[in-house]
């Protein structure tokens, strides 16, 4: 990956001794990360995606990542962006699981141009086919969809242009349900709907929204949208997420995030020992 004119750090990728590749930015490295995400198949959980992230590292110590993107000035955050999808796309095979779609975030701050975000995913097309991946194996989540007016709607045609999965998040707005924009007619329903950790958890930590939560899972099934649920970190969790009937779970009960090289076993784990225990399953080693 070159870098750009408009960036002021140097940008790119090599590999390490055991075939990772890691990425550059200026004096940070950058390392994929991997969280499982699951679906239900008969008593037990399977691993049907990940959600792909990074840790930075800068000088040898890892560093946390909000802080690392507070120090990316506004003009390097796209090829950072597109550096992240990078790694995790080419790093993919290394979960040694066949099949695992890949969950992918994309921002588009107001800074944005349209065609800066249709270039954006033209570019995430391109590195998706170089690594021998369908456009519907990815997923592109676009958190601030509803906030950023023209660019978000670039970004928005040129995926489903593309055949590119959608996803949009869930906090309690119910913008996932109505993703119309700035006046605009309201776009079709995503592929992927992805209720937040923090608020899921608030959800289920009291009954009477617990109750609830099932409706509106079914609201986003029933338009043809696969719901995750992210962040399930007690057997009380995974109860109200299994009631619901959502398509996908994740959090830190089922497994945590990982580097990726980390042996990701394809046994599945059983839904009745993590109700009677709610304890972690180390799934990676």
């Amino acid at each position: 990956m070159s870098e750009s004119s408009e960036t002021r750090s140097e940008v790119g990728t090599f590999v390490d001794e055991i075939g990772i590749e890691i990425g550059i930015y200026g004096d940070w490295r950058l390392k994929a990360t991997f969280r499982p995400i699951f679906a239900r198949n008969g008593s037990g959980f399977r691993p049907v995606a990940v959600e792909g992230g990074v840790r930075p590292f800068v000088f040898g110590q890892e560093v946390d990542e909000r802080m690392f993107r507070s120090v990316v000035p506004s003009q390097d955050r796209p090829i950072v962006t597109a550096l992240v999808a990078a790694l995790c796309l080419r790093n993919l095979e290394q979960t040694g699981v066949a099949g695992l779609k890949l969950l992918l975030d994309a921002e588009f701050a107001g800074a944005v141009s349209p065609a800066k975000a249709r270039a954006a995913v033209r570019v995430l097309a391109a590195e998706t086919g170089r690594n021998q991946l369908e456009p519907d194996d990815v997923i592109v989540r676009l958190s601030q969809l509803a906030a950023d007016g023209e660019a978000a709607n670039a970004a928005f045609a040129s995926l489903r242009a593309r055949g590119i999965g959608l996803a949009l998040v869930e906090k309690g707005s119910g913008l996932a349900l109505n993703p119309a924009r700035d006046g605009a007619a309201a776009d079709p329903l995503p592929d992927l709907v992805t209720i937040d950790g923090d608020w899921f958890r608030m959800v289920a930590g009291q009954a009477s929204t617990a109750q609830l939560f099932g409706a509106l899972v079914q609201g986003y099934r029933s338009c043809g949208a696969l719901v995750l649920v992210e962040g399930v970190a007690t057997a009380g969790e995974l109860r109200v997420a299994l009631d619901s009937g959502a398509d996908w779970l994740s959090g830190p009960l089922l497994a945590p995030a990982a580097l990726a090289g980390a042996i990701f076993p394809e046994d599945a784990l059983q839904i009745e020992t993590l109700l009677d225990q709610g304890r972690v399953i180390p799934l990676f080693r």
